[in-house]
């Protein structure tokens, strides 16, 4: 009796120079354009995300300016948040004027925006939690004295 060949039952056959073993999987081509789609991406992701990671990362700029707090036991005194630095005022001057190193943002209490700062001080880094609240009124609040309101009280140091 003679066997039927996998030819005569209908059975696919290898490709010709592969083994009778092997199966061909069907080949998936990516496109250019998939292509340009995943280095746009890529490139934006970069543009976006990579300012924002390490010692490069932007104050948010509804920080800037000068804060104070009509609490009688801070009378005379402010905080003051640039671009790069953040400054502790008692009276006139200030007490201390400190580099920021870095921020971190994400949503806070009292439907605000928490920022958390740190900067330099004393040879090492410290860290500022403020929430920010722009409406009706711009105010922040520190997260270790949630019940007190500090007030932009103008664009810095003027």
């Amino acid at each position: 009796m003679k066997k039927k060949s996998d030819q005569a039952r209908g059975r696919p056959q290898p490709a010709p120079g592969k083994s009778k073993g092997a199966t061909k999987s069907p080949a998936r081509k990516t496109s250019r354009r998939e292509v340009a789609l995943l280095v746009g991406l890529t490139v934006l992701l970069g543009v976006v995300l990579v300012p924002r990671l390490g010692s490069g990362s932007a104050v948010p700029s509804e920080l800037y300016g000068r804060w104070t707090t009509d609490d009688a036991r801070y009378a005379g005194r402010a905080l003051v948040i640039t671009d790069s630095t953040i400054a502790f005022y008692n009276g006139p001057d200030p007490i201390s004027v400190h580099r920021i190193r870095r921020t971190h943002s994400e949503p806070g209490a009292f439907g605000g925006v928490q920022h958390d700062v740190e900067y330099r001080s004393d040879g090492g880094s410290q860290l500022l939690s403020i929430v920010y609240e722009g409406s009706p009124t711009e105010t922040i609040r520190l997260k270790n004295q949630p019940g007190m309101e500090w007030t932009k009280a103008g664009s810095g140091l003027d």
